[in-house]
């Protein structure tokens, strides 16, 4: 795949709207030569180099319409591959809006969403999952997915498994031989020494596989709900993570009726946080429909926050919803809402008495903020994405699973197929099918269709 050839491309590089300084950037043959129809420089003698700055002034119309900066990157030595000049200019919509038109003016096409990535990409700067990383670090909303994406750009699932594939390569080879020259046998040694390469591999596969769910989880975030009876202090609970009023708080019981959800960031963690209505027995048709909801919210959560009034003494409701969650076998902490109320409340007993078992738990005020911060490091803990090791690759997307998960079983078939002697054709198909999974995951075997997929969800500039 390459670029057509004079396609150069040109975009605002920097996020819309007010700022000192906004970057257009400018990509393909025509770069240097479009970019310098815009610009004046203050030295008309300088002799352009790589890597260099110059200062002068952005002509729009024949008009000096700007001050800025002139830098130049040769092929290809560019983020793209490609001769780029990035015409750095003041940061207002207006202006930055001119400067761009002069580009397109000049010969540039605007450049569509992702381009300058997906030529990157094109150009072998970049594997499709390290571009993906890209896109991940831009849209990372917490620490823990900043830091998880930028690790993967700097040794990324493709790039860390190119050990893995040039030793498939080899034994695959070993079965072509086989199939060309069918005197040609493999010993019994011989087979045993391709299977022990192709068990590491497979273990390799295994475990990338199993970071999946924590790398999803940390770019997307944990479904989270707020779970207890009515009045328990979910809504200002709620409010207190997200950091905003998000839920009517009353003191009327059942005030939240329906299911209110928040992307916050707790403890470094993503969560998709849910307030929900309160558990109880209602003749309310309305509210009845809230706290059904609700269930199916405690249901499908993978992270439970259970609240109780520790105010008060416990309701037979409160029981009943305390053996709901248990059952559910999912990470829940118990945290005991109010406690400025009860100050001396024994939070232990409490834990023992209601608590699910082996759940962790905690007593919070959330008008006054105690416990909070305490609440913050146990979801962090709960959630398993403390354990992430930095600099080490993750499983980011469902299509990197997915490309992975087909490799594996895939393996996993060629592998039977060597154990039980089965023809060298039938291991040769299996094991090449590994490699064209692996192939899609880093981009050197795809399709338009998925790379469109890829880059659309990248911003235009980017």
């Amino acid at each position: 795949m390459k670029t057509e050839r004079n396609d150069t491309v040109a975009a605002v590089a920097t996020a819309r709207g007010t700022g000192g300084v906004a970057i257009i950037r400018i990509s393909g043959e025509n770069a240097l030569s479009i970019a310098k129809k815009v610009f004046r420089f203050s030295n008309e003698k300088a002799e352009i180099k790589p890597r260099y700055v110059y200062f002068g002034n952005i002509i729009s119309n024949g008009t000096v319409t700007d001050s800025g900066l002139f830098t130049y990157f040769k092929a290809p030595a560019s983020y793209t591959g490609e001769d780029v000049v990035e015409i750095s200019c003041h940061g207002g919509v207006l202006v930055t809006d001119t400067v761009l038109s002069a580009v397109l003016s000049a010969g540039a096409r605007l450049a569509t969403a992702g381009e300058f990535t997906k030529r990157a990409f094109i150009n072998g700067k970049l594997l499709l999952d390290e571009a993906e990383s890209v896109g991940d670090i831009i849209e990372a909303d917490s620490e823990r997915a900043l830091v998880a994406a930028a690790a993967n750009l700097l040794s990324g699932t493709g790039k860390s498994l190119l050990a893995e594939k040039e030793i498939l390569k080899e034994v695959l080879a070993r079965f072509f031989a086989v199939i060309d020259w069918p005197d040609e046998d493999i010993e019994e040694d011989g087979k045993g020494e391709l299977l022990s390469k192709l068990y590491r591999v497979s273990k390799r596969f295994s475990s990338l596989i199993s970071t999946a769910k924590n790398g999803i989880a940390v770019k997307n975030g944990i479904k989270t709900v707020i779970a207890g009876c009515a009045n328990a202090g979910k809504s200002t609970l709620m409010n207190a993570l997200a950091n905003c009023e998000r839920s009517i708080v009353t003191s009327v019981a059942g005030t939240t009726r329906d299911v209110i959800s928040e992307a916050v960031t707790v403890g470094g963690v993503k969560l998709i946080l849910s307030d929900t209505a309160g558990i109880r027995e209602s003749d309310d048709v309305v509210e009845k429909i809230g706290i059904e909801r609700a269930v199916k919210e405690i249901e499908a959560a993978e992270l439970i926050i259970f609240t109780v009034d520790i105010s008060k003494p416990f309701s037979s409701e409160e029981r009943s919803l305390a053996d709901f969650i248990s059952r559910q076998k999912k990470p829940t902490v118990t945290v005991f809402t109010k406690s400025d109320l009860a100050p001396l409340a024994d939070v232990e007993a409490a834990a023992r008495e209601l608590s699910p078992e082996n759940a962790p738990f905690l007593s919070v005020s959330a008008k006054n903020g105690e416990g909070i911060a305490r609440l913050s490091e146990i979801i962090a803990e709960l959630s398993g994405l403390d354990k992430i090791k930095k600099n080490e690759p993750l499983i980011l997307s469902q299509r990197q699973y997915g490309c992975l998960s087909e490799a594996k079983a895939r393996l996993e078939a060629a592998i039977v197929l060597i154990e039980q002697d089965q023809p060298a054709d039938m291991v040769a198909f299996e094991l090449e099918g590994v490699i064209d999974s692996l192939s899609s995951l880093d981009g050197t075997k795809t399709n338009e269709e998925i790379l469109a997929t890829v880059f659309s969800k990248f911003c235009v500039g980017k």
